[in-house]
């Protein structure tokens, strides 16, 4: 990816490179919401343009060939995003020279900028780009947030009420405006947290995000797993991770498998088997529980994530 900045035209050198890099990964990850609450698959490198969608829709047969049906796969083209910043020489000289407080301002805001871009478009969609925004699709379904700061639990408890009334179930979590969120962090109700309140409903997190107006409520159930993934992955999180970790437990959906398979394990050893067959009406996703100590998070979801049968 280097490679395709240019980066060896720039008259910066490599540690003037990596305070720039760390500080735009700091701020890229306290800003990006989205990639929180939605499934994230990359990165995927350069030479991917596109992310299959899983589906297809008919159209015409081919000419001279009526007997012949055709199908259409839906895509979801990939958009780059790029923003400019500069930085002043002095600052670059100063990095060089050993400077503890560079001025990375620049740096900082350019960031920014780009994370919200990449909030908006998921949040609200970007037309240009093809991307149908979350809040546009679900705009039908929206709560009133309600007149004061203290009805945002009980839009929120709708809001629930109305997921779960559709089948879809949890963990969830809040997304809330710059705004609503700083709001919300400094009321209280009685002498009680609001932010506590929304917390113990959704048993989840809440989440700012610069680029969103106003708030959802989001599912974060699982989906289903490829077997051929799945076990791979769970040995080795167990082999690397296993002296820190106390106690795993879960219940997994296979696709094309009609039983529930139940794991549970102990530092290194794990062991599972088929339950029951799922019941009608029964919702098909995977959890999985870890409790240890020094776990990297992030990484177990990452991981457990791209085992799913529809990850690329």
């Amino acid at each position: 990816m280097k490679n395709h900045l240019f980066r060896d035209r720039a008259p910066i050198t490599e540690a003037g490179w990596e305070e720039i890099e760390k500080e735009a990964k700091r701020t890229l990850q306290a800003l990006l919401a989205a990639r929180r609450v939605v499934d994230f698959k990359g990165p995927l490198g350069w030479g991917a343009s596109d992310v299959e969608l899983g589906r297809a829709d008919a159209i015409a047969s081919p000419p001279s060939a009526d007997r012949v049906q055709a199908r259409l796969r839906r895509i979801q083209p990939l958009v780059e995003l790029r923003i400019p910043f500069e930085m002043s020489r002095g600052e670059l000289d100063a990095i060089d020279r050993g400077a503890r407080d560079p001025d990375l301002d620049p740096v900082t805001a350019a960031a920014r900028e780009i994370a919200i871009a990449e909030d908006r478009a998921i949040f609200h969609g970007y037309e240009a780009a093809q991307i149908s925004g979350i809040c546009e699709a679900q705009a039908a379904n929206a709560v009133p947030l309600g007149g004061s700061h203290a009805d945002y639990p009980d839009a929120v408890a709708a809001a629930l009420k109305a997921l779960r009334d559709e089948g879809v179930d949890g963990p969830f979590a809040v997304v809330l405006s710059e705004q609503l969120y700083k709001d919300l962090t400094a009321r209280t109700d009685g002498g009680y947290p609001i932010l506590s309140h929304v917390q113990r409903l959704i048993d989840g997190d809440v989440h700012a995000a610069p680029g969103l107006e106003g708030g959802l409520v989001i599912s974060l159930r699982g989906g289903e797993m490829n077997p051929d993934r799945f076990f791979p992955w769970i040995q080795k999180i167990t082999q690397t991770d296993g002296p820190n970790i106390l106690r795993l437990k879960g219940i997994i959906a296979f696709a094309g498998d009609d039983e529930r398979y139940v794991v549970q394990g102990v530092h290194m050893i794990v062991e599972g088997d088929h339950q029951r067959a799922w019941k009608d009406g029964e919702k098909r996703e995977s959890r999985l529980v870890f409790i240890g100590r020094d776990l990297d998070r992030e990484k177990i979801e990452r991981t457990f994530k791209a085992c799913e049968a529809q990850a690329n």
